[in-house]
């Protein structure tokens, strides 16, 4: 999805609400009459609203619109939103409430002493593979493994050194191929915190000499 496209995506919650001005909204209208995408958005969320009570439904005074304007595209891990998307085959609003998961406690396990997990679904394309997000406290390093299959990662905060040199930092995609074992440490006093999809993690691989 490209940025334009992304950007009249965001906006869509306020058309449906009501909260847009005129420019904006024919933004959107003309939009959707071209992106079967905006279209679909627009009409899926018109249906939840319609679903809501009458109250719930009334004209959000202007300073809710106005938070909602400044909130739209600034969440803490927003700017990921199209590329989750992407590598997880899920549409927008799923992304975005996936990456709004990562700041809910309750949804992560631990893993090891300052690793913990948060799995969750994937789409159709991503069958067989597991996904989810992984938290690697500052300073610390996740252990030697191998991957059986392919593994992406879409780093999303605070960076890493990898056991071959590689530093990664947010925003940074690596794939490793099926075959391929490595470590890595969390650099700085940021926790990593990295979006995962990979087919067989195996911990019993032995960790080359140098």
């Amino acid at each position: 999805m490209n940025k334009d496209l992304d950007a009249i995506m965001q906006l869509v919650p306020l058309y449906v609400l009501g909260l847009l001005e005129s420019e904006e909204a024919k933004r959107v209208e003309t939009s959707a009459k071209t992106n079967a995408v905006v279209a679909a958005e627009i009409a899926a969320l018109t249906e939840t609203v319609g679903r809501l009570p009458e109250t719930v439904r009334a004209p959000a005074p202007a300073r809710i619109g106005d938070r909602l304007r400044t909130s739209m595209g600034h969440g803490r891990f927003e700017r990921h939103a199209p590329r989750i998307a992407r590598i997880f085959d899920v549409d927008m609003p799923r992304a975005r409430a996936l990456l709004g998961n990562i700041d809910r406690p309750a949804l992560w396990e631990s893993m090891a002493p300052n690793i913990t997990l948060q799995h969750f679904q994937a789409g159709p394309a991503c069958a067989g593979a597991d996904t989810g997000f992984v938290r690697v406290a500052a300073g610390t390093s996740f252990p030697w493994h191998g991957h059986d299959g392919d593994e992406v990662t879409l780093v999303l905060g605070g960076s890493s050194r990898d056991y071959s040199g590689t530093i990664l930092t947010a925003g940074d995609e690596l794939t490793l191929n099926g075959g391929s074992a490595h470590e890595f440490t969390a650099l700085g006093d940021e926790d990593y915190i990295y979006a995962v999809r990979v087919v067989g993690v195996r911990f019993d691989v032995s960790k080359p000499a140098k």
